[in-house]
């Protein structure tokens, strides 16, 4: 029976689209973590909504708390007008990036002036940001609306969309109205970007590019955070800051402590006798053994 049951199982990862669980937590945020993407935000009919996504906030994201201040340092000095870092598939960049976010607004609904990191306090210098799943293709006309919403102008920022005119000039205009402080900006975060981009790396579609020589442009506050399985390669004199330690650190896997934290929880050590120094010996030494992804 157990042979057959494995048989069963290998055949179903071969012939379709399946996950499988340890327990009924996992389960459980497998299954949100799913549905987070087809879920309709919360609808407000007036006011700012300064932060707009579907990452799975609602988790507790194991460790990355290097990689994650790498990633406000970074956004908070926005020397660079786009950033990215990239990983293979299923090691951790939608669920660190849900990681900044959930650093970047405690509560879901607004962003917080300041955060303290490992090496000290900084000022996020954020005033909004708006995240899209790019598995979910991405239409202009929604950008703009969504972008409409962080400040309360969803309505105008469609009229806009809706103008004739450059596509360029209707992008100015709202990358405009997105930067009245001057001291904050605003971010624009793209997840899963790799279905965007063609075999050379490049973004195939042509409105999406001109929202790209927006941001590259200038003469805003606007900036933008691309995460995918590759880096994005634009024009020349468009070059993205890619943050080559984040990504690396994704590629190698969760910190042995780390992982060994997350086992613990997760109950790997149900069944191990001993104290807990030597079942975090055990532990530690499976993790020593093991590609250590989420």
């Amino acid at each position: 029976g157990a042979e057959k049951l494995k048989k069963f199982k290998e055949r179903l990862l071969t012939d379709r689209v399946v996950a499988f669980f340890d327990s009924a937590d996992d389960l459980k945020a497998k299954v949100i973590q799913a549905l987070v993407p087809y879920c309709k935000p919360r609808e407000i009919s007036s006011g700012p909504q300064p932060v707009i996504h579907t990452l799975p906030t609602q988790l507790d994201i194991e460790g990355r708390e290097v990689e994650c201040a790498a990633i406000m340092r970074a956004m908070s000095e926005a020397k660079h007008r786009v950033y990215a870092f990239a990983a293979p598939g299923g090691f951790g960049k939608t669920a660190l990036l849900a990681k900044v976010v959930q650093t970047l607004s405690p509560d879901g609904q607004s962003v917080v002036e300041k955060v303290s990191l490992p090496d000290g306090t900084i000022e996020t210098h954020t005033s909004a940001l708006l995240h899209f799943d790019c598995r979910n293709d991405i239409k202009l006309s929604e950008l703009f609306a969504k972008a409409g919403k962080l400040i309360g102008q969803e309505k105008q920022f469609e009229d806009i969309y809706n103008t004739d005119g450059s596509l360029f000039d209707k992008l100015q205009e709202i990358f405009g109205r997105l930067s009245t402080n001057p001291e904050n900006r605003t971010w624009f975060m793209f997840d899963n970007f790799e279905s965007m981009l063609n075999d050379k790396s490049e973004v195939v579609d042509p409105q999406l590019r001109d929202f790209f020589s927006s941001v590259f442009s200038g003469g805003h506050n606007v900036r933008s955070l691309i995460v995918g399985r590759d880096v994005p390669r634009f024009s020349p004199r468009e070059q993205v800051k890619e943050l080559e330690t984040v990504g690396g650190n994704l590629f190698g896997g969760l910190p042995v402590d780390d992982c060994v934290s997350f086992l613990k929880k997760n109950g790997a050590a149900k069944g191990l006798n001993g104290s807990a120094e030597q079942v975090d010996a055990v532990l530690r030494e499976f993790s020593e053994r093991v590609h250590r992804i989420p």
